[in-house]
């Protein structure tokens, strides 16, 4: 309950305007039902409003207090009006896009699915959906300011070295970069119901076929590569797991090996050697990624484990994701093996250097003639 100020009457439906407390009966008589919840809070006709809300207030013998206080809140009203860079009216409500004003009604003719977007697969997905939105912007009369404002908001969506992008329903995405990987796995993601999935995935007895198909049945091994790597360091690529003498019926003798970290993690290529490919087949809801390091096969917590769902446009991006993860592996393993090449050649040059030391000091000790120290400097040069 609270005291009207142009009244004095005591009102349990109270109405704040500034800093007076007005009851609906007083509000009704200055027309306060009609500016205050549509017109003037919208900018709407405030001029118009003004003057006939403070005659009407006058006519009503307001206080003078009630009066002042109605005149600063018009007034304040109007210094927050904007003029809209659109459609030219000055409004209260605007949303501004960098240097440009626009007002609410004009802000929702970008009201497009587009406009909202987080989740793109590539550049060029995110460079369509920003393209749709400055056509929008465009076709509506947007100034150049607000059409850079959408090309920044797009462009700082991603990082320059950001490649691809795979949200699953269960609560993951993966994120694909230049040199590294971020994978996000929320708390959305349900560990109970994928441990099934993972399960019938992975003791489904597979058809004997290794040849790399677009639908996915098993990819082979790298052996189709020009330079293939040493049997040990190769990164093999598998699009289904099987397990060797298990018919469909039998049930797994083994506890199922699983684990997904929650949150956000980031994955170096360099520190992974091994890439499995599950692709669903015919009624199965999901496939799976698995990246392991050859060398951690034990450590469950640093595999890495991604599921996607079977759709169609879902697995041709994996099959795209796929095949750069695989040849960044590939050329970081590359890598390494000619880092090792090079510490090998450097490490052989330096033992030779240290033998032909040790040869030329049994020459000036008189240990060894002429004719053997030639002869054993040649075999240590290969000459």
């Amino acid at each position: 309950m609270k005291t009207c100020d142009a009244c004095g009457k005591t009102t349990i439906l109270p109405e704040t305007i500034g800093d007076i407390i007005l009851c609906k009966k007083c509000l009704i008589k200055i027309n306060g039902v009609i500016w205050k919840y549509y017109n003037v809070e919208k900018g709407v006709n405030l001029d118009k409003y003004t003057s006939k809300s403070l005659e009407l207030a006058k006519k009503s013998n307001f206080p003078v207090k009630v009066i002042d206080e109605l005149e600063k809140y018009f007034s304040s009203k109007q210094a927050d009006m904007k003029k809209c860079d659109v459609c030219g009216e000055t409004k209260l409500t605007v949303e501004k896009m960098g240097k440009a004003i626009i007002c609410k009604k004009c802000y929702s003719k970008l009201n497009i699915p587009e406009w909202k977007e987080d989740s793109f697969f590539d550049k060029q997905g995110l460079k369509e959906s920003m393209n749709k939105v400055i056509a929008v912007a465009k076709k509506n009369n947007f100034p150049d300011s607000a059409i850079e404002y959408i090309e920044k908001k797009f462009n700082s969506k991603k990082s320059s070295d950001w490649l691809y992008m795979l949200k699953s329903d269960t609560g993951q995405t993966l994120d694909v970069y230049e040199k590294y990987m971020t994978l996000d796995t929320t708390d959305d993601f349900d560990d109970e119901s994928m441990v099934e999935e993972y399960s019938k995935l992975i003791m489904t007895k597979d058809p004997v076929n290794k040849t790399k198909t677009v639908g996915g049945e098993i990819l082979n091994d790298l052996s189709h590569l020009k330079n293939p790597l040493k049997p040990k360091n190769m990164v093999k690529t598998f699009a289904n797991v099987a397990i060797s003498n298990m018919n469909k019926e039998e049930k797994p003798k083994e506890k199922v090996d699983f684990y997904v970290r929650k949150g956000k993690r980031r994955i170096e290529y360099s520190e992974y050697d091994s890439l499995f490919v599950r692709m669903p087949r015919d009624e199965e809801l999901y496939g799976f990624i698995n990246i392991k390091n050859s060398n951690n096969v034990n450590s469950n917590t640093s595999n890495i484990l991604f599921f996607f769902y079977n759709d169609d446009d879902e697995i041709k991006h994996v099959n795209k994701i796929i095949s750069y993860i695989e040849k960044k592996i590939i050329d970081n393993q590359k890598h390494t093996d000619e880092t090792n090449k090079i510490n090998e050649s450097a490490s052989q040059q330096k033992n030779s250097y240290d033998d032909l030391r040790e040869l030329k000091k049994l020459l000036d000790d008189g240990i060894i003639n002429e004719d053997d120290y030639e002869k054993k400097k040649k075999q240590i040069l290969g000459i």
